[in-house]
């Protein structure tokens, strides 16, 4: 419901956040950590959060093990 009324927006499937953190890096990346554990954050993603803030990052990239059979 709070969905539906804009309180929150997705920012993966299953996944909601405040619609002001919708493009925030740190909150991006931590979704795609809640929804797989095993990820990885990599590329811009990564750069912005360890040591290039400014850096634009329009997509959150990531890396994830196979899974053992």
């Amino acid at each position: 419901r709070a969905h539906a009324r804009g309180e929150l927006v997705r920012i993966l499937p299953g996944i909601y956040g405040a619609p002001d953190q919708e493009r925030n890096v740190l909150v991006r990346a931590a979704a795609v950590l809640a929804a797989d554990a095993d990820a990885v954050v990599t590329h811009r993603a990564a750069a912005n959060l360890l040591w290039w803030p400014r850096l634009e990052v329009p997509v959150i990239d990531g890396w994830r093990p196979r899974s053992s059979p």
